[in-house]
């Protein structure tokens, strides 16, 4: 009997102390992707979804351009997208997402690529975004286009990358920069530098095939190689880190990219020149971001929508 009573006392002690336990914390729970990578958003029949072919006029060409405007009254806040060399990978899925989560998007090819009247170069390229930019501020086109001037992002891949850090230092009213796989043709130039001329012209080839078959006018991919390899430091990304670093600016980069030692110049010039600290993404993938292309629309869609300004969450 004393054996069961202190049996019995053990037990209620046992369920007194187990009831005065504060429970345990709630696991936490997984980060839920942005709604824009798998949700379309609401139909809006006085004010549906438009994709606008447009011409826009740079230096005497025509670049053909492409707006894609959100469903909704607007005005929207527009991302410049800018694409690379010579533009294989157009990010068109980014620009949908981008759409999706409330806003509009231009594209276009440089002068000289892809149909673009005029002739293809680097420093065509920077200029090229330059104008779009501005015409963007322009009063009847920003009406036409549904946007807001006041409310930009300037974003681009690979050498739109160099474009779009170049033109940090005219687009001073701009929300934010964003840098995908940033191209620095001064990291490139040290690549090549070890190389033969032939051994040189393959990798070329390689990285951005053969770009006389309509992808580029007035240039062949040899002879892109040829001037960046004497004339590569004339491009340098990292001096355009003290105007990029006045606005928000996020920074995507890839593990597997040729020449991912770009980081190693941009980020320490970031964050050397003051201002506000660059956002680093990093991912597991080569320079087009082929196998993680929803990892990639979700960085970007995740780091637009903390900046102010940025349309409601979807």
């Amino acid at each position: 009997m004393r054996r069961l009573d202190r049996a019995l006392i053990a037990g209620i002690s046992l369920f007194i102390i187990t009831a005065a336990a504060p429970p345990p914390p709630p696991a936490p729970q997984p980060e839920l992707p942005p709604r824009a990578l798998f949700v379309d958003p609401p139909v809006d029949a006085a004010h549906p979804a438009r994709t606008i072919a447009t011409e826009i006029e740079s230096h005497g060409s025509i670049l053909n351009s492409v707006v894609y405007v959100p469903s909704g009254p607007g005005p929207f806040p527009l991302v410049v997208l800018a694409h690379g060399l010579p533009g294989n990978e157009q990010n068109m899925d980014l620009a949908q997402a981008l759409r999706r989560a409330g806003w509009a998007v231009v594209t276009y090819h440089y002068r000289g690529s892809f149909g673009s009247e005029g002739y293809f170069t680097i420093d065509h390229t920077l200029e090229d975004m330059d104008v779009v930019i501005a015409r963007a501020h322009d009063a009847k086109t920003a009406q036409t286009w549904n946007i807001d001037p006041k409310r930009i992002v300037v974003m681009g891949h690979s050498l739109g990358g160099l474009a779009a850090a170049h033109a940090s230092a005219e687009a001073t009213d701009r929300l934010g920069t964003v840098l995908l796989a940033p191209w620095d043709p001064s990291v490139l130039k040290e690549i090549m530098t070890g190389l033969s001329k032939t051994a040189r012209d393959e990798a070329a080839l390689n990285r951005w095939s053969d770009v006389a078959h309509g992808r580029l006018a007035g240039v062949t991919t040899p002879g892109i190689a040829d001037l960046i390899a004497a004339e590569g430091d004339k491009w340098q990304l990292a001096q355009n880190a003290p105007a990029l670093s006045k606005k928000p600016v996020l920074v995507v980069t890839a593990t597997k990219d040729l020449d991912s030692a770009k980081a190693t110049k941009l980020i320490p010039a970031l964050e050397a020149a003051g201002g506000t600290k660059p956002s680093l993404v990093e991912i597991d993938t080569g320079h087009t971001f082929d196998d993680h292309r929803i990892a990639l629309q979700a960085a970007v869609l995740k780091w637009l929508a903390a900046l102010p300004g940025a349309p409601p969450a979807p």
